[in-house]
């Protein structure tokens, strides 16, 4: 998994100490939904129309996404990271959705880190290319 942090946005040419706490959390949640929208694409753009639809009953059904999780990932309930999803979400089928989805996606799309990554480090360059070109409309 991939995190928006502080880290992520100094990378992005942000000051983060100049920033308020609400600023901060609006970039995070700006860029964690825009970072979401474009792995999610590209994702989706490795898996055929049977694959497709498998991973949306999965990840919209969450009594499907525990049967997958039971059926290829027996005893899931004792990892860390999903107990890690749990505690961040706070609810079971929702954790289970995210969980088997992230598992599922893992399974079906060879190289799916190296991906997710691809994606990050492009966005990440768009962001620090955009940060520049304000910046420098801002000092002239």
């Amino acid at each position: 998994m991939f995190q928006i942090d502080d880290e992520f946005l100094t990378s992005a040419g942000y000051n983060v100490a100049s920033l308020s706490e609400a600023q901060k959390q609006q970039y995070i949640d700006e860029f964690t939904a825009e970072a979401n929208e474009r792995i999610s694409e590209r994702l989706v753009s490795e898996l055929d129309d049977q694959q497709i639809e498998e991973f949306n009953e999965i990840q919209e059904n969450p009594e499907r996404a525990k049967n997958w999780l039971n059926e290829f990932h027996a005893g899931y309930h004792d990892k860390e990271e999903y107990k890690q999803i749990l505690e961040g979400t706070g609810s079971e089928d929702d954790a289970a959705t995210f969980y088997a989805a992230a598992l599922w996606m893992n399974d079906a799309v060879p190289k799916y880190g190296e991906l997710i990554q691809e994606e990050l480090d492009n966005y990440l360059a768009q962001l620090v290319k955009m940060r520049e070109a304000a910046d420098a409309i801002a000092s002239n």
